[in-house]
């Protein structure tokens, strides 16, 4: 491969990153109308670089769903994380011995 088309692929990997892949993973999972939602925090950073909102959809009432937000973090019942580099960093953090509600 030459040079000239070493930088050609390049550029079309970062186009195709750019107009393709960010804007999909800029809002992974969100709808538009939680995109364009107010936040809180948003007026922290009156006119932001990046913005990216990222949603989980989980069907199920808020009742059964709320208790196991509130035991998410490293002093609680664990981090719980999709990604591999974070699932190492969980063994720094072991929390509690069991989460809610016990089996």
């Amino acid at each position: 491969m030459t040079n000239s088309s070493g930088l050609v692929l390049a550029g079309a990997a970062l186009a195709a990153y750019h107009w393709g892949l960010r804007p999909w993973y800029e809002r992974w999972g969100a709808t538009g109308e939680e995109v364009r939602a107010v936040l809180p925090g948003d007026e922290l950073v009156p006119r932001p670089i990046f913005v990216r909102t990222r949603a989980q959809t989980i069907n199920a009432p808020v009742d059964k769903v709320w208790p196991w937000l509130q035991q998410l973090g490293q002093d609680k019942a664990s981090l719980y994380t999709h990604h591999s580099r974070n699932r190492r960093r969980t063994a720094e953090f072991p929390g509690k011995l069991r989460a809610w509600p016990p089996n």
